[in-house]
């Protein structure tokens, strides 16, 4: 709990995240130098805070990859999953992601650490469960067949939250900046209880068919989505999402300076990109036409806008405009009777030659070659057409170059942060300086983490980092439409922190 400083910020949370850190290694630690403590396994799904935890207990103990320990996760070679196979049981400590929990077990496993993420808490909670299921069965010591599930067990959960508060106002008594702080800290200690009853229904709806709530039995099942659509990805969502990867991989291995070399040249290929949405005759009603886009609005909202506000008739007369979602700050357009027309403009000296040489190509094909040293996701996207784009960019080109894509989905939409129709003006000048930023603290960046923050999102463009007018991105979420629908039926209890607590209260026999 601390007073806001925008300074201060960043430093906050990274302490908040490194004091949870610490709070888990201890307790590692403190299982590893008893030698009666069975095999543990640990979850956690950022892959990054998972190799911060190997590095630290390596600095303090003899602790070997496939001696004391595995490291489970979705992008796994052919060669280690063999090991991983031979040696799950010898082994004392097995780091997991939410991507490794499915189809693997550990039997002899009693202890089990788990990391709660706080963002789509739905598909999350789903593999919480799966990860707690993965410690049972039997397995082969002595040519006997043996068994722990008759045993305790032990589950520790991690979960943690900031209470911010903020600087009292002149106009504030002592008495209720007081007041404002203790709601700060309750409200955060809410966010902390929701989510450890849902984590306790869910897990009890998984053992035993309910869990208890207040006087009443309930059943909750997670339910995480899945994506069906990924047969029809653009050329474009094959790069980002081959960026992507890079980067992830890179995150386990900073080593691999190779990874970074890539994904970094591909970045700045396909660094300048013009983004045009076009009607689809064929889809859209003649009612559509009554509707006006957020994008005509940009350049007169802030001037008009005021106008229209000063009479209500006059608000009224403004029209009609077209379906978009509203969430904080951010404004999510759906964009399904819209075709997307990409054009990628790549010039010669600063893009081609510099990026897309026989350097890159190189280092591609090194990767694709290297099975042993990288996951078989890597290795099949460098062996695709990205590859040869990239080779038929450095053949005999003397100009500039090209590259333009049209593309449908009923899944697509368009956010951008609701102050550009404010401030667009200023917001180009910004754009205009080139100024460089800190990869976390682009606006590329903050807003593809908003929205995955809100809802489950991929093959997020551009691929370009800078903006040239206004911050924007396009993303694909096979899902958002029905999470929308969720939020305004009575069918579902768990919608807000406020209607939580007050059905949580009438879940009570009438007779009390």
């Amino acid at each position: 709990c601390y007073e806001f400083n925008e300074a201060k910020f960043q430093d906050n949370n990274k302490e908040l995240i490194k004091t949870v850190q610490t709070n888990i290694l201890s307790d590692i630690n403190s299982y590893l130098d008893n030698p009666e403590s069975s095999q543990i396994l640990v979850y956690i799904q950022d892959i990054r805070k998972l190799q911060e935890l190997i590095d630290k207990i390596s600095k303090y103990r003899k602790f070997e990859q496939y001696t004391d320990y595995l490291e489970i996760h979705a992008n796994l070679s052919g060669e280690k999953k063999s090991k991983i196979e031979e040696c799950k049981q010898d082994v004392k400590v097995v780091f997991m992601t939410s991507s490794a929990s499915r189809g693997l077990s550990f039997p002899k496993a009693k202890i089990i650490l788990v990391e709660i993420p706080k963002f789509q808490i739905e598909r999350n909670l789903m593999e919480v469960i799966q990860v707690i299921y993965r410690s049972r069965g039997e397995y082969w010591e002595n040519n006997t067949a043996k068994t722990l599930d008759d045993q305790p067990k032990q589950i520790t959960f991690y979960l943690s939250d900031r209470a911010i508060y903020y600087p009292q106002e002149e106009n504030t008594s002592s008495q209720e900046y007081a007041e404002e702080k203790k709601l700060s800290l309750a409200e955060s200690l809410l966010n902390l209880w929701d989510i450890l009853l849902i984590l306790k229904l869910s897990i009890m709806t998984r053992i035993t068919g309910a869990g208890s709530l207040g006087m009443k039995k309930f059943m909750m099942i997670p339910i995480g989505g899945k994506s069906v659509s990924a047969a029809g990805n653009t050329f474009s969502s094959q790069v980002t999402n081959m960026i992507r990867e890079l980067k992830n991989e890179h995150r386990r291995h900073p080593q691999k300076q190779t990874l970074k070399d890539v994904y970094t040249s591909l970045t700045n290929i396909f660094s300048s990109a013009d983004f045009v949405l076009l009607k689809d005759e064929n889809k859209s009603q003649k009612s559509d036409s009554q509707y006006r886009s957020y994008l005509s609005l940009m350049e007169s909202f802030n001037q008009k806008f005021s106008h229209y506000c000063q009479r209500l008739d006059k608000l009224l007369n403004f029209g009609n405009i077209e379906t978009g979602y509203l969430t904080g700050n951010l404004l999510v357009v759906p964009i399904s009777k819209h075709k997307l027309e990409e054009t990628y403009l790549m010039k010669l000296e600063s893009q081609i030659r510099q990026f897309a040489n026989q350097d890159l190509v190189n280092k591609m094909k090194e990767i694709s070659r290297n099975e042993k040293n990288y996951p078989p996701n890597i290795i099949s996207a460098m062996k695709g057409s990205v590859l040869e784009f990239v080779e038929l960019l450095k053949g005999d080109i003397n100009r500039t170059q090209w590259f333009e894509q049209n593309s449908q989905n009923l899944d697509q939409y368009y956010a951008l942060p609701l102050f550009v129709f404010m401030s667009r003006e200023l917001m180009s000048e910004y754009f205009k300086q080139e100024l460089e930023e800190e990869e976390e603290k682009e606006f590329r960046t903050l807003l593809s983490k908003y929205v995955h923050y809100l809802y489950p999102a991929y093959n997020t463009l551009p691929i370009g980092r800078k903006y040239r007018e206004f911050p924007f991105i396009v993303f694909r979420s096979y899902s958002l439409e029905e999470m929308r629908e969720k939020i305004y039926s009575d069918r579902y209890l768990l919608t807000s922190n406020e209607l939580n607590i007050l059905n949580l209260i009438l879940c009570r026999d009438e007779k009390d």
